[in-house]
């Protein structure tokens, strides 16, 4: 599954790790957004656009830096537990590279920044949901 953010209307994108998304995502529920930019909800639409105008842009753009404030303390290489395994009686171990999770999250405020800064909507799109 590929997590993306793009500009409106714009093709050039970023991807997020599913992994981290799944892991941060509780917290991006708290950020204003449209499912069909009409309708005000808080969070991600798990099956299909999510569209975030300036109002929800600076909330998300808040979360996902709070969240690369905690990660800054991270070790270069660590482990974060994700979805349940029933079959192994265990949580998944997602492995994660300190600076590539930082980089990616880098990456999504400048996408931020530059959507608000063009006065265009942000749009979260998850493939094969």
């Amino acid at each position: 599954m590929n997590i993306k953010f793009r500009i409106f209307g714009e093709k050039k994108l970023i991807e997020i790790d599913e992994n981290l998304y799944k892991y941060i995502f509780d917290s991006l529920k708290w950020a204003n957004s449209y499912y069909n930019k009409k309708m005000t909800v808080k969070g991600i639409n798990l099956k299909g656009n999510t569209y975030f105008d300036k109002k929800g842009m600076i909330e998300l753009r808040s979360i996902i830096k709070t969240w690369i404030e905690i990660f800054s303390y991270s070790p270069e290489n660590f482990i974060l537990y994700g979805d349940y395994n029933l079959e192994d009686n265990a949580y998944q171990e997602n492995s994660f590279i300190k600076k590539n999770i930082l980089s990616q999250l880098k990456e999504l405020i400048k996408k931020i920044d530059e959507a608000i800064l063009k006065n265009e909507l942000l749009v979260f799109t998850r493939e094969n949901y």
